[in-house]
């Protein structure tokens, strides 16, 4: 059985169709943002979507059927086709994890039901990592961090493909008129708040380059918070943070990424730190997990 399905508050699963589909057993339900929280927050719906590789599920934590819950760990226990598990769910926001095994996606989705009655206590969570850990990071900030620490300056380019790529995904600042400012040299076309972002940042402005930023709102605040350490010790630092991202006309998301400041230098002396971020669900920052706690020091 492949194809998009609505499993509805008495656990049936029915056929996803847009309005006019005429499909007597089908959801008539659209694309537009009104449309799929209704489905989610009122109707207390579970979006199925089957492909012969992969199963995802979207559902909201605090709305969703009961029924449609259970018909959706039913469906886990007894698909026998190997297939990745991908489970998109609304706890103040979307977050996407991806499980390869029935039984621990079935074991996730009644951890994060635990929380269904839980008010959202905070949106921001930054939690340094042991710098030894440097190995266990993703490609992207193992990478970068093998190859910053073979420059002396920051456009030392030893490996002119590396750099470009590394380039396109980092941002790079110098110290301002105070600790309190920085001027940003640098964004990357590709940097992961570049492509998060999309123009809109939570409490804060447009990423761009060229400009003296003074980090703003308690998101900015938080993340800026080692900057001025990084230039001091001239010291990397690693960290993991998960963040609740907003964009207009959307509804609320989730971002956990690995980040690396490094401090380098400019071929004349100037002083900077490059900061490389990469998203990925492997942060060790627990999600809707019961009785640990998340740590916010940076």
């Amino acid at each position: 059985m492949y194809g998009d399905w609505w499993i509805d508050d008495m656990g049936k699963w029915r056929a996803a169709e847009l309005p006019g589909a005429g499909t007597e057993s089908a959801i008539p339900i659209g694309s537009d943002v009104r449309e799929q929280q209704t489905a989610y927050r009122q109707l207390g719906l579970v979006k199925a979507l089957l492909t012969p590789t992969t199963v995802t599920f979207r559902w909201d934590i605090w709305y969703a059927s009961p029924e449609a819950i259970e018909s959706m760990i039913d469906f886990l226990e007894i698909d026998k086709q190997p297939r990745r598990i991908v489970l998109d769910f609304f706890y103040g926001g979307w977050i996407t994890e991806t499980l390869y095994t029935p039984a621990r996606a079935v074991a996730r989705i009644r951890q994060t039901m635990s929380f269904r009655a839980v008010e959202l206590i905070d949106t921001i969570f930054v939690q340094e990592q042991e710098f030894g850990s440097i190995d266990n990071s993703s490609d992207v900030i193992r990478g970068g961090y093998e190859y910053f620490k073979r420059t002396e300056h920051l456009f030392d380019i030893s490996d002119e493909q590396a750099f470009k790529s590394l380039y396109s995904k980092a941002l790079v600042y110098a110290e301002g008129e105070s600790e309190e400012f920085f001027f940003r040299l640098h964004v990357g076309q590709n940097a992961a708040i570049s492509r998060v972002t999309q123009s809109s940042l939570p409490y804060s402005s447009v990423v761009s380059s060229g400009v003296v930023s003074r980090p703003s709102g308690r998101y900015g605040k938080m993340v800026s918070a080692a900057y001025n350490g990084v230039l001091r010790t001239r010291e990397p630092r690693l960290h993991h943070v998960r963040a609740l991202f907003r964009r207009e006309n959307s509804e609320p998301f989730w971002v956990p990424y690995q980040r690396l400041l490094y401090p380098s230098e400019l071929s004349d002396g100037t002083p900077v730190f490059i900061c490389l971020s990469d998203i990925t669900e492997n942060v060790n920052i627990p999600f809707l997990q019961p009785n640990r706690p998340v740590p916010t020091h940076v």
